[in-house]
């Protein structure tokens, strides 16, 4: 004999009923693009956390700075940051050449700044030549 809920007392019976066992997917679909969405805007932000106050050029060109490219910055006391982790100079060369050893066609930003004595820059550009790098550019503001 099947006991009905007039029968137990307690509710519904679900003797005899189907169990819904699939998972509903929609509201993870809505977090995952609400997450893809904010990883798109905050990660053009993140790309240079290092602060150098870079020097004015009224001629200066623009260009886009893809993620393949390697982004050098010198900040007012001569530290050299390699993309965002500071790096002595000796570790520098080293990483700079095994970066063109994987990518002939490397292309580095140089971010010096304007406080800072040209010779500084130059001898970092100087280093970056001598790893191999053909193609090395210098940042300003326009």
């Amino acid at each position: 004999m099947i006991r009905t809920a007039r029968d137990s007392g307690r509710g519904r019976s679900m003797i005899g009923c189907p169990q819904n066992s699939t998972i509903n997917v929609t509201p993870l679909v809505d977090v995952m693009m609400v997450l893809l969405i904010i990883f798109m805007i905050t990660a053009p932000m993140m790309t240079v956390s290092i602060d150098v106050n870079l020097p004015n050029s009224s001629k200066a060109q623009s260009k886009t700075i893809d993620g393949d490219q390697l982004i050098v910055s010198i900040d007012q006391n001569g530290d050299i940051f390699l993309q965002d982790s500071k790096t002595p100079e000796d570790q520098f060369i080293k990483k700079i050449t095994a970066i063109v050893r994987k990518n002939k066609h490397a292309v580095v930003f140089v971010r010096g700044d304007k406080d800072l004595k040209y010779e500084r820059v130059m001898k970092v550009v100087d280093m970056i030549k001598e790893c191999g790098v053909a193609q090395v550019s210098l940042v300003a503001n326009q």
